[in-house]
Order: C-alpha cells, then sequence, then structure tokens
C-alpha cells in the first residue's frame, strides 16, 4: 500500500494525506462516555454521603432518646420518692393533730368541769348575800360632772351604769345579719336582762345545767363528724386559752404564687388559702387568728374558716372595702362573740378599764407589713335606725377623708365608754374591732341588735408603743339609743346629732 512506508525496517503510517474526520467523532464519544461515567460516579458517592450522614443522624438520635427516656424514667423515680416522703409527712402531721384535738378536747373538758365548779360557788355566794343584794336601789349611781374636769370614779363602780348583763350565762342563738345600710352582722344572741339578784341566781342555775347538756352534745357532734367550728377553749392560770389550729401550718412552697414582699410569719397560712388578708394579735385575750377577706362580707360570717372548711360561724375577717395588702383610713376587721372565748369572744373585758391599762395596744400584720395600734375608745353602737331615731352611726366606713373623720372623732368621743391618752387627729388611721353585744337587749320585745366595739390608733411616725394608761377619761354619760332614753324616762341630749354621715 502507498500509504505504508518502510522505515529503519519499520512500517508506518504517513499521515501527510490522512483524513482524521471519522477519528474526531470517536474521540468525542469517548469522552462523552468518560464524562458520564464520571457523573454517575459523582452521584454515587453522594448517595453513598447521604446515606453514611443518614445513617450517622440515626444513630445520634437512638443515642438522645436512649437518654431522655432514661432523664424521664429518674424524674419518675424522683417524684414517687418525693411523693412517698410527702404523704408520710402528712400522715404524721394527721397523726399529731389527732393527738393534739384529743389533748385539747380532754383540757376542754377539765376546763367546762372547773368552771362548772367555780359557778356553783359563786351561786352559793350570792344566795348568802340574796337578802341583802335585794335591799339594794335598781337605779344605778349618779354622777354628776365638774365643768372641766372628767369624774373621777372607779370603774367597777362605773360598770353599773354600762347597762353590762352578767353574760357569763349567755346561750348561743343562731346568726343575724346587719340591715341592709350597715355591713354584715355578727352573731347576735339574745340574753334577757333580770330583774332581781334572785332571778339571776336561778337562771345561772338553769341556764350552767343546759349549758353541760349542750357542751355534751356538742362535743359528740363534732367527734362524728370530725369537725369543731367553736370550740370550748381550756384554762391555763385561769385565763381562757383558744386551742391554736395554726400552730402547725407548713408552707407550700412549690404551688403558692406569694404577692412581692409577702409577711414571711403569713406564707405559711396565705399557702393554706390565698383570702388571707393579715393576722390579728391581742395580749390578755384569746384574739390571735388570722384575718380572711372575700368580696361581699358573706363567705367567712357563717359558712367557712380560715382554712376553707365549712364552719358554722366562720372565721373573723376585714370589711370588703378595706386595703388588702395595707392599711385603709379605717381598717374594720369584724368577729363573733363567743362564749368560749373563741373569735372576738373575749374582746369585750376592754369594757374593764384595768384591762386596757395592761394591754393597751393591738398589734396587726397585714400581708406587707406590720403595725402597731394604741387603743383610743371602746363604745357599743347599734344597727338599728328604729332605735335612735332613724340613726346608725357609720363606724365602720373604711374610706373617710380627713374632713370627715374630723366628724367621726366628735360623734366616737360621744358614744366612747372611756378615752384614753392615746388621742386621735383627722390625718390618723385607725382599727376597728367589732363584735355583738346583749347591753340593749332588754329594752324592748326581741332584743335590740347591738355591737360593741375598740377602736384603736396607728402608731405614728417615730412614736413609741409606751402609754400612760393611767390617763384615762371615763365618759358617765356616754351616748345610747333613744329607745334607751325613753325607756328611762330620760332626756337624750345627743338627739340634735344625727346628720354625721362619713363621705370620701
Amino acid at each position: 500500500m502507498d500509504e505504508f512506508k518502510k522505515r529503519d525496517g519499520k512500517s508506518e503510517i504517513d499521515l501527510t494525506e490522512f483524513d482524521l474526520t471519522d477519528f474526531k467523532e470517536y474521540f468525542e464519544e469517548e469522552d462523552a462516555q468518560r464524562e458520564a461515567e464520571a457523573k454517575e460516579r459523582a452521584e454515587r458517592e453522594a448517595a453513598e454521603e447521604a446515606a453514611r450522614l443518614a445513617e450517622e443522624e440515626r444513630i445520634r438520635l437512638e443515642a438522645q432518646r436512649k437518654k431522655e427516656e432514661e432523664e424521664r424514667k429518674a424524674a419518675e423515680e424522683l417524684a414517687a420518692k418525693k411523693r412517698a416522703e410527702f404523704e408520710a409527712r402528712e400522715r404524721e402531721e394527721a397523726r399529731r393533730a389527732a393527738e393534739k384535738a384529743a389533748a385539747a378536747a380532754l383540757a376542754a373538758k377539765k376546763a367546762e368541769e372547773a368552771k362548772a365548779q367555780e359557778q356553783k360557788e359563786i351561786s352559793a355566794r350570792l344566795l348568802e348575800q340574796a337578802d341583802v343584794d335585794n335591799e339594794m336601789p335598781i337605779e344605778p349611781p349618779k354622777f354628776e360632772a365638774v365643768a372641766d374636769e372628767a369624774p373621777k370614779i372607779e370603774f367597777a363602780a362605773f360598770s353599773s351604769i354600762l347597762d353590762i348583763e352578767n353574760n357569763t350565762t349567755e346561750e348561743q342563738s343562731e346568726p343575724q345579719d346587719f340591715p341592709d345600710d350597715g355591713p354584715t352582722g355578727f352573731l347576735a344572741d339574745k340574753s334577757k336582762k333580770k330583774g332581781t339578784v334572785a332571778t339571776v341566781i336561778c337562771i345561772i342555775l338553769l341556764v350552767a345545767t343546759v349549758a353541760c347538756a349542750a357542751l355534751a352534745v356538742w362535743n359528740f357532734t363534732n367527734k362524728a363528724d370530725g369537725k369543731s367550728d367553736t370550740q370550748d377553749t381550756p384554762v391555763v392560770n385561769n385565763q381562757a386559752q383558744v386551742f391554736d389550729p395554726y400552730g402547725d401550718l407548713v408552707v407550700n412552697y412549690n404551688e403558692t404564687v406569694y404577692p412581692d414582699s409577702i409577711n414571711e410569719n403569713l406564707k405559711a397560712m396565705y399557702s393554706e388559702n390565698d383570702d388571707l388578708a393579715g393576722w390579728l394579735t391581742i395580749d390578755g385575750t384569746a384574739i390571735d387568728y388570722p384575718i380572711m377577706q372575700d368580696s361581699a362580707n358573706k363567705y367567712y360570717l357563717y359558712n367557712n374558716n380560715a382554712f376553707d372548711e365549712s364552719a358554722r360561724y366562720g372565721t373573723p375577717f376585714i370589711d370588703f372595702r378595706c386595703t388588702k395588702n395595707g392599711l385603709s383610713k379605717n381598717t374594720v376587721i369584724y368577729g363573733h362573740r363567743m362564749n368560749n372565748d373563741a373569735h372576738f369572744g373575749s374582746l369585750d373585758s376592754y369594757t374593764d378599764v384595768e384591762h386596757y391599762k395592761t394591754h393597751p395596744t393591738i398589734k396587726y400584720d397585714t400581708l406587707t407589713g406590720s403595725y402597731t395600734f394604741k387603743v383610743y375608745a371602746v363604745f357599743y353602737a347599734t344597727t338599728q335606725g328604729s332605735v335612735d331615731g332613724g340613726y346608725v352611726f357609720d363606724y365602720y366606713n373604711p374610706n373617710m377623708s380627713d374632713e370627715s373623720f374630723a366628724g367621726y372623732i366628735e360623734m366616737l368621743n360621744q358614744y366612747a365608754l372611756y378615752t384614753t391618752d392615746a388621742g386621735l387627729e383627722k390625718t390618723d388611721k385607725i382599727i376597728t374591732l367589732s363584735t355583738c353585744t346583749h347591753v340593749y337587749d332588754s329594752l324592748k320585745d326581741g332584743g335590740v341588735d347591738a355591737r360593741f366595739v375598740v377602736v384603736g390608733r396607728l402608731l405614728r411616725s417615730g412614736e413609741s408603743e409606751s402609754v400612760d394608761t393611767e390617763n384615762v377619761t371615763v365618759n358617765a354619760d356616754y351616748r345610747r339609743p333613744q329607745i334607751w332614753y325613753d325607756k328611762n324616762g330620760k332626756s337624750n341630749p345627743y338627739s340634735a346629732y344625727r346628720s354625721w354621715k362619713p363621705s370620701k
């Protein structure tokens, strides 16, 4: 062939005249095949990498799931352990409460026996003196005031003109409310005035017998249902002491949301019931109670106690119009007058000036502060305008202006059985403790709905708690309802003072 030539004994292709068109197509096909193989290889490698990453993610998620499962099981075990510990504490607290209740019941029984024995001794002494006493004048002694000088009399003698009945034997009656134009009322049990000492003695003996029987029924009933709304109180050193259900309170930190800056001493009670408004303490009385607040002065009146349990005589509470986390101009607190000194049963000890002299202050803790009040005055007031010329003294208004408060002070001084060295100015804040009384019951059939009230004045800035307790002004002619003056054939010196009403 002409294309091949011999060169050094070898043949070679002569490309000088060779057509390369066929080779171009061949090379293009070969390049395309190589590119396809490279693309396939890249895709395969990408798929393998994706599979590898997916497997790694699967392994990671599985490890995370196992870890979370282990943590969940550990949390459940811890919660079960804490729950078991809590239940064990609850059982122990219930056991202690049962023991304490049993001890209180035994002490109450002994106290009642001691009270009955004391009553028998008093009755015996009264019987011995009956003839002499019956010859004494029925009318109370009269005291003539000296100009610019208060009459100087002993309170023991003064008590005879206070219309104070012997309340040691009165029976508890069904609850009664305030009239519609006043705040909700309190236990208004009615006892009738006795005419002679001999009648008093007979009634004392009769009521003492009935009281003992009632106590037995009461104890049986409360043991049956496990509740006690008005527990009788043991006597320690001749002083009635109320069984304290609040001593073993435990703060429930895990579930309770507390107000900012809450008083640490109130946390335990607040965790039991967030209707808590404060805590009232008066030395020398049985008053050492949490004070509740509801929206209408109804919930804690007869229905519920401080633990939000059903309780016939409720628990002491603050007027719904008062400031809960602080003090109003007039912080008004209501409580039932219980014969066993529970609630505000021991408040009327302040009718005795000598008691005031040894206990001249009131302590009240709000949710965010602690306050001391000096006792300024005590008085009686009626809640029925029909017995006092249509007038009702609105001492229970919490939000008086300073100007209106000046008029309130004037009215208070008229009603006061006595006033103290604490004094009262229109810029002061006060605390008002109100409970029921039978002092005017004998004035009409069915009795007169009345209240006994203690007023304290807030400690002023920089003022000490000390009080000159000897500087007491007794009001021998304190203001009474019109029905009293009519009954006694006397002129009412206060009849012109019936226009004052509180204003904001």
